[in-house]
């Protein structure tokens, strides 16, 4: 049986940049639109170090990197994160495989994560990854999450925002309901460590 790693490694390879979006609506680059509009406003402040967890290809990187000094993008899939480094030579890249994640201890003054956790069916594997993000998170830092609300599937689990936020330690600032890949599809969620 493949791992959740290896899936997501094939996905990349047959489907390239368009592996992120929607299978069905073939919509990756309204995504981006989408979600930049409505996050815009809460990356008023410009910060010295974001982590892009999960960034991939580094979709969003740039667009963080115009709100912070330096962006770090974190992911998986080794070939994804070529077509970052290729895109995005600003960006700092760190491939992992497992936990603990590669970075020192409150790294981050603002952590992103956009439509990776949702990803991450296994409960106990989902409270470990979110500890590490509290790990590497500033005190005081702020975290920007893009996740699915309503689309169940055997790769999705379904979490309320209380579910991330209490397993990230972190304070709701803000939550809202997009329109990403339907009506109301995803939450946004804005916290503070």
């Amino acid at each position: 049986m493949k791992t959740d790693r290896n899936a997501w490694i094939d996905r990349h390879a047959e489907q390239g940049r368009a592996y992120v979006g929607h299978r069905q609506l073939d919509n990756a680059d309204t995504q981006i639109d989408i979600i930049k509009a409505a996050t815009e406003v809460f990356l008023f402040q410009e910060v010295e170090n974001t982590l892009d967890f999960g960034c991939g290809w580094g979709r969003f990187s740039t667009y963080l990197n115009e709100h912070s000094k330096l962006v770090t993008g974190i992911d998986w899939i080794p070939s994804a994160l070529k077509d970052m480094e290729s895109d995005n030579p600003t960006i700092k890249v760190i491939p992992y495989e497992e936990l603990p994640l590669p970075t020192a201890d409150e790294e981050f003054d603002r952590v992103w994560t956009c439509m990776v956790m949702q990803h991450i069916v296994d409960h106990e594997r989902f409270l470990s990854t979110c500890k590490e993000l509290n790990r590497v998170a500033k005190i005081g830092a702020q975290f920007v999450m893009i996740e699915n609300h309503r689309d169940e599937a055997p790769h999705v689990a379904l979490r309320n925002v209380a579910a991330y936020t209490n397993a990230l330690g972190i304070t709701l600032t803000h939550s809202e309901l997009l329109s990403i890949d339907k009506k109301q599809s995803h939450w946004l969620i804005i916290g503070q460590k």
